[in-house]
């Protein structure tokens, strides 16, 4: 199997996903022309920072195909809000053709951490620790920092959050991917690439849910990945 996602945090001073608030194509053809590295989808969950109800696979599935047939990036899925959904879809996704799965730890097989057979973001929670972060290294593939608490969603971020960031970048042996819980800049771009993170995922909280402003979003990112030295 090929380490898409891999190598493109390996390659990349920073890496620029895409959290889709929509499994709309237009939307995932917008990221991808604005320079989205990568694009991420959702089934099977209430998405806080989107207000958004994504229904099963088989819902979805046409505007899937679709996307991983003409997208010229990675595009990965989350696959549930539960083991049990995950269990149920992930031999579906990994036939479809997706490049990677994201879910929260505490979601994610056991299977899905052995076979490897797709790429995998292992997202801590609220609740991680530093040796559940050094122990990750062994069953996936990227560490998306998903540490915030939903009542912070959406405010900007500090320092102090930055330094628990860089302390997870630092002990990690995976790359770190940054996913906007909370309000993050392109201006914020600069400190994020010192503190250690190697990819930053924008979502609602950053880009909106208006194709308009999320192409705005996704171009300014790019253009501030693009001018680290």
């Amino acid at each position: 199997m090929m380490r898409k996602i891999k190598n493109l945090f390996n390659e990349n001073k920073m890496t620029l996903i895409v959290s889709l608030p929509k499994n709309d194509y237009e939307i995932a053809k917008t990221c991808w022309e604005n320079g989205a590295d990568a694009i991420k989808v959702h089934i099977d969950l209430h998405h806080n920072a989107s207000k958004s109800e994504f229904k099963e696979l088989d819902f979805h599935k046409d505007v899937f195909k679709k996307i991983i047939q003409d997208s010229p990036v990675p595009v990965g899925i989350v696959i549930g809000n539960s083991v049990l959904l995950a269990e149920k879809n992930m031999q579906d996704v990994i036939d479809m053709g997706f490049d990677f799965i994201s879910l929260y730890g505490r979601d994610m097989p056991i299977s899905l951490g052995l076979d490897r057979n797709i790429e995998t973001f292992y997202a801590l929670s609220t609740d991680y620790s530093d040796e559940e972060i050094i122990s990750t290294s062994k069953y996936a593939d990227i560490i998306e920092m998903s540490i915030m608490q939903s009542n912070e969603y959406g405010r900007r971020l500090t320092l102090k959050d930055l330094l628990r960031y860089n302390h997870i970048s630092k002990i990690s042996q995976l790359p770190t991917l940054l996913p906007t819980q909370l309000l993050v800049k392109p201006d914020d771009v600069k400190s994020l690439h010192h503190a250690g993170i190697k990819g930053i995922m924008i979502g609602a909280v950053v880009t909106g849910l208006e194709i308009e402003k999320i192409a705005l979003a996704v171009k300014l990112f790019k253009q501030a990945i693009l001018s680290l030295e």
